[in-house]
């Protein structure tokens, strides 16, 4: 068909199988490098280097990437001889994170930034000020002996909310408040009135330790 005229009607985004199409396309490309996806995550891809002394892995989400890897431009010109990629750089930003660098070589990723968002739109929704906690969870505290009213609708969503974006926070670095949020996590399906006073406490901690 050389020399002819293609006229599109559909674009690739546009197409029920476009993602699933690409990841194939993709994961093709990946497996020429060298890279294999890791029995945990389909999406996380690692490589053993050349030196045997550790691996280099690339992440993929749709048609973006992100590479972790001793040189990682070495992979980056080999993507750009087969893709146009938008603005190639050290990232500063992924998945809600603002604050990603190095010091000393070792990377690290932190939640300071995303937090502030949450807690502007909690007090605006809610109408109230986040006290500042010095823990997420009260000292032998016991969420399920509570017998306080059920919430009502609109109080329930905002609680399975403010546990996701709590979910969120933890994928983005924040450990020490994994244990109160998934205790919290299990009254989604009928959290009561002080649940939600605790959900708030965690996030008086986030308030108080923002990074």
């Amino acid at each position: 068909m050389e020399g002819r005229i293609a006229i599109i009607e559909k674009e690739l985004y546009g197409l029920k199988s476009s993602r699933a199409q690409w990841h194939a396309h993709f994961a093709k490309t990946l497996y020429t490098l060298g890279f294999n996806p890791t029995h945990f995550e389909p999406d996380v891809w690692y490589k053993l280097r050349e030196d045997k002394k550790g691996y280099d892995y690339i992440s993929t989400y749709v048609d973006d990437f992100f590479i972790t890897a001793k040189d990682p431009w070495v992979y980056m010109k080999a993507l750009q001889e087969r893709y146009t990629i938008k603005n190639p750089s050290i990232p500063n930003y992924y998945l809600g994170a603002n604050d990603i660098g190095s010091i000393e070589s070792n990377w690290y990723i932190t939640a300071k930034q995303y937090i502030q968002e949450p807690i502007k739109q909690i007090e605006s929704r809610l109408n109230i000020v986040l006290r500042e906690e010095r823990t997420p969870m009260m000292t032998k505290d016991h969420p399920e002996d509570d017998t306080t009213p059920f919430l009502h609708t609109h109080l329930h969503r905002e609680y399975q909310a403010l546990i996701g974006m709590l979910q969120w926070v933890i994928t983005i670095s924040r450990a020490d408040i994994c244990h109160a949020t998934y205790s919290l996590s299990r009254f989604s399906a009928a959290p009561r009135e002080r649940h939600l006073s605790r959900v708030l406490h965690v996030w008086g901690t986030l308030r108080s330790i923002k990074n």
